[in-house]
């Protein structure tokens, strides 16, 4: 398993961005199409939270999957009003930008997404801005109540205007999780992505979570959500990134 640190020209996101990769590498130098998990940060973290507060190395460290941590700035994964497409660069340019670097599969059902807190958000925005792009979806006590940051979130409250528009254009507009999932109704299973989404027990976001998973079923888009005792912290997220990659079902070891 090779663990590379990379920094990238976007022009999703007119900047430089840091971007970590964990990748398989199998004896003998043998390669093949990876799948690929692309998996997000929370409010106020960094690329490389992952690497440094979870076991998230030794879990896929024999497993053929490889794993993309970008970057998000704060930026709740979304097109923010300055201009910088968030969401563009996560669906297309990114895995595009990995695709001809690594040796990943292109196939939609190869590539996934997923994430915690806001990047959990920032995940199922993604996927359900571009289902065509991810077979996959996790949250992990996911912000999945986008809205909630115009009062709540300490990390992001004063920034919320700036990345989301204003509150008043929130509910129905591209960053509303709900507004995306009545787009989605009228699509077939097989053009959606299949979605999980896992959140402790005493997570304060888990009636957030509970009511959107609950008009996700309404609107008839297939989500399974799973909770057990935790609490919004790394404890929760270790062990719900262990069951992620469970329920990705990744076949063979290296």
């Amino acid at each position: 398993m090779a663990l590379l640190h990379i920094q990238m020209e976007s022009r999703a996101l007119h900047m430089p961005v840091p971007l970590d990769v964990i990748l398989p590498q199998e004896a003998g130098g043998a390669s093949r199409p990876y799948k690929a998990l692309y998996l997000l940060h929370g409010s106020g973290g960094c690329q490389s939270d992952w690497l440094l507060n979870s076991n998230l190395y030794r879990y896929v460290k024999h497993l053929p999957l490889a794993v993309i941590l970008p970057a998000g700035n704060n930026s709740m994964y979304v097109d923010t009003c300055a201009g910088q497409d968030y969401t563009g660069y996560l669906a297309w340019e990114l895995p595009a930008v990995c695709e001809d670097w690594f040796p990943l599969s292109r196939s939609r059902e190869d590539r996934y997404i997923g994430g915690f807190s806001m990047g959990g958000y920032g995940a199922f925005h993604t996927a359900m801005t571009y289902p065509e792009q991810f077979s996959r979806a996790i949250s992990l006590s996911g912000a999945v109540d986008g809205s909630t940051i115009y009062h709540d979130d300490e990390d992001l409250s004063g920034q919320a205007v700036n990345l989301l528009g204003p509150e008043s254009e929130f509910f129905g507009g591209p960053n509303d999780l709900m507004a995306l999932a009545d787009k989605l109704a009228d699509r077939s299973l097989d053009q959606l992505p299949r979605f999980l989404s896992l959140c402790g027990n005493q997570d304060y976001l888990l009636e957030d979570n509970l009511i959107f998973n609950e008009y996700m079923e309404r609107s008839g888009i297939p989500l399974e959500f799973e909770s057990w005792d935790g609490s919004h912290n790394w404890d929760f997220w270790d062990s719900a990134i262990c069951r992620a990659l469970e329920w990705l079902e990744i076949p063979g070891r290296i």
